[in-house]
């Protein structure tokens, strides 16, 4: 058992594990965080807080452009909207959704430019689509 756990432990010491350094924190004058700044050495990520402490927007830049997923939320903090980027172009399926978190509509990308979206009623049901 203790050669295990000596095993265990010097295979963790061999391969480096990726640390996150603090690159901004920012407060509401309410005290609050406003906005928290990381990084992992090859994305910077962030996390912009509303002044009730619920989260508003978070994404990543890779080599200063917007990089993976990237969501908005609303005050209750019900996602509005979530879109992809891959260093900084646009790609995959984007959504945009209600207050009640339903589903409005999409987008869709590829190879950075729009190809097709969608429209949907209040019930979430598909209404109109259109490629591009």
């Amino acid at each position: 058992m203790n050669r295990l756990l000596l095993l265990f432990l010097l295979s963790a010491l061999a391969f480096p594990t990726s640390a996150q350094e603090l690159v901004q924190r920012s407060f509401h004058p309410n005290g609050r965080i406003h906005v928290t700044r990381y990084s992992d050495g090859s994305s910077e990520y962030f996390v912009e807080y509303l002044a009730n402490g619920r989260v508003a927007a978070m994404g990543a830049y890779r080599e200063g452009r917007r990089h993976g997923t990237w969501k908005l939320f609303d005050e209750r903090g019900v996602m509005r909207s979530k879109a992809e980027f891959n260093r900084g172009e646009r790609c995959g399926t984007w959504e945009f959704r209600d207050g009640r978190n339903a589903l409005q509509g999409t987008l869709r990308y590829a190879e950075g430019r729009l190809s097709s979206g969608t429209l949907h009623d209040a019930g979430g049901h598909l209404v109109a689509g259109r490629a591009y």
